[in-house]
């Protein structure tokens, strides 16, 4: 994804979705999901040289309106 953004560790997550992640040598790039407000956690291995990119947005289930506050006994 040219012209992505890159997020780093501490930083606000702006909106909820699917990250791409990108350590520092030891390990392959993966996908997280990470909820807005959150912080952008650092790595156990590689610290702070981890970076995360939006791969695709996605509201979670609490914030849509049609299913806020829904249960399975509705």
């Amino acid at each position: 994804m040219a012209g992505q953004r890159t997020f780093l560790p501490g930083d606000t997550v702006p909106s909820s979705g699917v990250y791409r992640v990108q350590h520092y040598r030891h390990r392959t790039p993966h996908e997280i999901t990470i909820l807005q407000g959150e912080k952008f956690p650092s790595c156990r291995t590689c610290g702070q040289q981890v970076h995360f990119e939006l791969e695709r947005a996605a509201e979670h289930a609490d914030r849509d309106r049609d299913l806020a506050g829904t249960s399975e006994d509705d």
